[in-house]
């Protein structure tokens, strides 16, 4: 109808009124721009809403998981430092002490997958809503540092397959029980304890439990210094995630 009304007035040569209908088509296509361009930032700031809170989320779950296995390190160190020392004394070994101590201490624990929103994102090429490049380059290393505790996963049951055949060559079996037919299976198949003083006779046994040691420490302090990484990354993401809500919910431009 603007088209029509604009030849109208040319033909009648009524230059104030093409001017003004000129005017109207100009400015109501830079507001159709307008709305456009703000409503494609709009949905581009609920989906960087959506990946921080999600990311947020993600890295406050895997420093819970660090600390939690820090945590359980802490404990396998402490007790393993107290098996050991059981083992050099040349004392009578209180055999349910060094029992409860040999089920708490020769253990590894699986290392965390990496971050899958990261991934999707990297994956999708989203990475650009992380704006702040230092904070894109501390995302990627503390990805990084994930899979550098994996390999001391595999350093730590490097450790382990040189004292568990030990250990099983002094692992006495007292008995296995018989099942009647449709008994419910006992949680404990086997009836065994260990035998300390063969232990105490294997040359190797102290100098391998001390190598399991210090692989132990080395485990549980990168495990912490993860964590306190993890830690300020998730807050920083969650401080991200609150800013980009703010822009999805801001109001259109008038």
């Amino acid at each position: 109808m603007r088209v029509l009304s604009i030849t109208k007035h040319l033909r009648e040569q009524n230059w104030v009124a093409v001017f003004l209908d000129f005017l109207i088509v100009v400015v109501g296509v830079y507001m159709g721009l307008q709305m456009q361009e703000w409503s494609s930032k709009r949905a581009q700031n609920a989906e960087a809403a959506a990946y921080h809170e999600r990311l947020a989320y993600e890295y406050a779950a895997l420093s819970d998981m660090l600390k939690k296995h820090s945590e359980h390190y802490e404990t396998y160190l402490r007790n393993g430092i107290n098996l050991t020392a059981l083992l050099l004394t040349e004392q009578e070994i209180d055999q349910g002490r060094a029992n409860q101590l040999m089920n708490t201490s020769l253990f590894s624990i699986p290392p965390l997958k990496d971050p899958a929103v990261l991934d999707e994102m990297i994956s999708a090429g989203k990475m650009g809503f992380i704006a702040d490049p230092a904070q894109r380059t501390q995302l990627l290393n503390a990805r990084y540092s994930l899979q550098f505790l994996g390999t001391y996963y595999e350093f730590l049951n490097d450790g382990l397959d040189q004292i568990l055949p030990i250990v099983q060559r002094c692992t006495v079996i007292d008995e296995v029980q018989p099942l009647a037919e449709n008994a419910d299976i006992p949680e404990d198949l086997v009836t065994f304890h260990y035998d300390f003083t063969c232990m105490q006779s294997e040359p190797l046994m102290p100098a391998l439990m001390s190598e399991w040691l210090q692989r132990l420490h080395g485990t549980r302090n990168l495990y912490i210094e993860a964590n306190l990484e993890f830690e300020r990354i998730a807050k920083k993401l969650q401080d991200l995630a609150n800013k980009s809500c703010l822009l999805y919910t801001s109001p259109s431009p008038r």
